[in-house]
C-alpha cells in the first residue's frame, strides 16, 4: 500500500506543488510513519523525477512536510493517550 500511495503522488507533474500533489503526499506519509518508515527511501525516487536546481529545495520541502506529519501523528496519539486515562 505504501508503494502505491508514493507511486500516486509522483505519477502527477513535477514540481509536484499542486494541492492535490500535496495531499497525495499526505497520504502516504501518514502511512508511512503508521508503519514505522522514513522519507529517506523514497528521496531519491523524487530526486529522479525532478530537474535543475529546484530539485534539491523541493525534496527538502518534501522531507519537511514528512518531519512535520510525524510531529503531528505523534501529538495526536499523545492527546489519545491522555483521553483514554
Amino acid at each position: 500500500m505504501e508503494d502505491t500511495l508514493f507511486n500516486d503522488f509522483i505519477s502527477g507533474f513535477p514540481p509536484y506543488t499542486h494541492q492535490i500533489d500535496l495531499g497525495r503526499f499526505a497520504k502516504y506519509a501518514v502511512y508511512a510513519i503508521r508503519n514505522g518508515n522514513s522519507f529517506d527511501l523514497r528521496k531519491e525516487e523524487l530526486r529522479n523525477r525532478l530537474e535543475g536546481d529546484i530539485c534539491e529545495e523541493i525534496v527538502d520541502k518534501y522531507q519537511s512536510y514528512f518531519e512535520w506529519t510525524r510531529e503531528v501523528i505523534t501529538a495526536i496519539n499523545e492527546i489519545d493517550e491522555v483521553n483514554i486515562r
